[in-house]
């Protein structure tokens, strides 16, 4: 853990993490979370989306444009994000929020506030084709109830409208394609962070056991595998019978932290999705919604293969 022992923010030491995943929506966290759990070198935070960076110091209604749920789970007190690392000192610390990304210019104010001058987290980065991405977040807030669109190209073609026309009453549409901004958050948080390792969820689905070793190496760790490596968690589809039941709503996140909270998040979440992934079949998108998707993000595609210097060309081809 990193120890800010500085009084100008706290009467306290605060424990921070030493590496935090600043990922995207359905790009593989949840899977990456269950990975290093177990790891005894490491230690996580719980919840998994403490969520502190984006909106630490503001009061619950100020964060009134978020679903209650946010504002219910956030946390927001520097001590009770210091807690939740307290048993690390002789761990590596880390936590995992996926909208660290998308709200980056939160996430380097606040990382610049509360850490010791002349130290920072170190930043792991998963990207996924934004096609892939976005057509799976659009199925995952479907299910869960917060979107009511039920047809995914009217949605993605209101999204864009939205976002051309910056139409203030409907920015939770528009904000979708901020959400897959690659180019924009890597050129600002590659420009503030020091160490950060960049890596595909096609690589670590296709390679796991290199590209966790990686990650392994990358947080000083020694490179013990879990047995579940390999596993895909959190998976979204669409629901069977056509029906939204509970277990696949928002509000069965609720019933997901109470099990936390009597077993450990990451066995407790282990068994919730199992439960939660019976209730899906496989969704895939019309030829339509991919040719929309591929004229939308390919300039996306293109500045974020220069800017990690890979070839993404097979992001265009799917």
């Amino acid at each position: 853990m990193i120890v800010n022992q500085e009084k100008k923010i706290s009467q306290k030491d605060i424990y921070l993490p030493d590496f935090i995943l600043a990922g995207y929506p359905r790009c593989g966290s949840t899977s990456l979370y269950q990975y290093l759990y177990y790891h005894p070198q490491i230690l996580l935070s719980s919840p998994k989306e403490p969520r502190f960076f984006t909106y630490y110091g503001l009061s619950k209604e100020e964060m009134g444009f978020e679903s209650d749920l946010i504002r219910k789970t956030a946390v927001v007190d520097l001590e009770q994000y210091s807690r939740m690392f307290r048993r690390g000192r002789n761990k590596i610390c880390g936590e995992l929020t996926i909208t660290y990304m998308k709200y980056y210019e939160y996430l380097i104010k606040n990382v610049n506030i509360v850490y010791p001058e002349g130290k920072k987290p170190k930043l792991l980065i998963a990207l996924r084709n934004p096609i892939d991405a976005s057509f799976s977040f659009y199925n995952y807030l479907y299910i869960s109830g917060r979107l009511d669109e039920s047809d995914f190209l009217t949605w993605i073609k209101r999204a864009k409208k939205d976002k051309e026309e910056n139409n203030a009453e409907t920015m939770k549409f528009a904000s979708f394609f901020d959400t897959y901004d690659y180019p924009t958050h890597l050129k600002r948080v590659l420009a503030e962070f020091d160490e950060v390792y960049i890596y595909l969820l096609e690589d670590l689905r296709k390679d796991p056991q290199r590209i966790l070793g990686e990650i392994f190496d990358f947080l000083g760790v020694k490179r013990i595998m879990p047995d579940d490596l390999g596993k895909v968690y959190n998976r979204a589809g669409k629901v069977k019978r056509n029906n939204r039941s509970w277990i696949v709503s928002e509000e069965s996140n609720i019933i997901k932290n109470a099990i936390a909270r009597i077993i450990p998040e990451a066995a407790g979440r282990k068994w919730f999705l199992k439960i939660r992934e019976r209730q899906f079949v496989e969704a895939k998108m019309t030829e339509a919604e991919k040719a929309f998707l591929k004229e939308n993000f390919r300039d996306t595609i293109e500045e974020t293969a220069k800017l990690i210097d890979r070839d993404l060309s097979a992001w265009m081809k799917v």
